[in-house]
């Protein structure tokens, strides 16, 4: 199972609720067994965002709400069909390696979630802060046979000076007591988020590490007022 390539699954942009934004982005995963890049545009306006994704195979979609993601549609323009977006509820993770071999693993012990905020610095154009959330927990098997350490680092940038909108796009683990804690973490991180870096590390006792790194990078801002027929597209493209 690997994470899904939309660029902004893993965290939320923001755009002041007053006017309208458009912003690229380059969305990238280097895991042990393989590589994958995915870029995309998205615009918004109040509570309407449409998202044009192009994916590692080159395939084309585009993801729409007007109700601040409450629900939304999905267009498939190679197969020249629009679909209800289907939520999922449950089980859905940041990383495929919070995914244990086997037997669903269990919490073990205290998870330890840590958060400091970082230097200034600017990316495509706009003043940005560095955030950075750091957990470190341990899980086994119901039998006990298999146990592991997790090391996770996010380094998040965002602009401060504009609001997020409602698309929950949280960082989670699939273990409740640490998704609590980088929940709670996450509430230092506002504004637009202009480069998203995640790195999970996953150690099985007795083996070697596994690494797998996210990266989404927004690489242009625009501020403009959107059309509304953006969010009515057709079916060609």
């Amino acid at each position: 199972m690997r994470p899904l390539l939309l660029g902004f699954a893993a965290f939320t942009f923001a755009v002041n609720a007053a006017a309208g934004v458009a912003y690229d982005y380059v969305t990238s995963i280097q895991a042990s067994r393989f590589s994958e890049k995915s870029s995309g545009r998205v615009w918004v306006e109040g509570e309407s965002y449409r998202a044009d994704v192009t994916g590692p195979d080159g395939t084309h979609r585009a993801i729409i709400s007007r109700d601040g993601d409450e629900s939304a549609v999905v267009i498939d323009f190679k197969k020249a069909q629009i679909t209800d977006r289907v939520r999922v509820t449950g089980g859905v993770r940041s990383s495929a390696l919070f995914l244990f071999p086997g037997d669903r693993p269990l919490l073990h012990g205290k998870p330890d979630v840590r958060y400091r905020r970082g230097a200034a610095s600017t990316i495509a154009g706009e003043p940005a802060i560095e955030h950075v959330i750091e957990a470190t927990f341990r899980a086994k098997t119901k039998d006990g046979l298999v146990g592991g350490t997790f090391n996770v680092v996010a380094h998040i940038w965002t602009n401060e000076e504009l609001p997020p909108l409602p698309i929950k796009r949280p960082l989670r683990s699939g273990y409740a007591r640490v998704d609590e804690q980088l929940d709670e973490a996450a509430k230092n991180v506002r504004g637009m988020v202009l480069r998203h870096d995640l790195e999970v590390t996953r150690t099985l006792d007795g083996g070697s590490p596994q690494s797998e790194r996210t990266s989404t990078i927004v690489t242009r801002v625009e501020r403009l007022a959107v059309a509304d027929d953006v969010f009515n597209p057709p079916i060609s493209q």
